[in-house]
């Protein structure tokens, strides 16, 4: 399934994040420090990864992503997250 630019997120000028067709409000400054600590003390790191569009089409192939989930930022992290666990342990 091919997948379209606008089913990715996005952002605008005012701090209102945009996926699929929803809008949520930007945590605050001190929510986003609370869940970095959060993640580090759990040994996890943030990073910003690119994916190719074929790369999404073979996590959906082997089952790790749901194809309805293929525009899903967050599905699409949690997908490779537990690609990762699974072959790097």
């Amino acid at each position: 399934m091919p997948i379209k630019k606008a089913d990715a997120g996005s952002s605008d000028q005012i701090g209102t994040i945009h996926t699929r067709n929803t809008l949520r409000a930007w945590p605050s400054s001190a929510e986003r420090v609370r869940r970095c600590r959060q993640r580090q003390r759990a040994g996890l790191r943030a990073v910003r990864l690119d994916v190719r569009l074929n790369e999404i089409e073979t996590l959906i192939m082997r089952g790790c992503l749901a194809q309805d989930a293929a525009g899903d930022r967050d599905a699409i992290g949690v997908a490779l997250g537990r690609w990762l666990d699974q072959h790097l342990r």
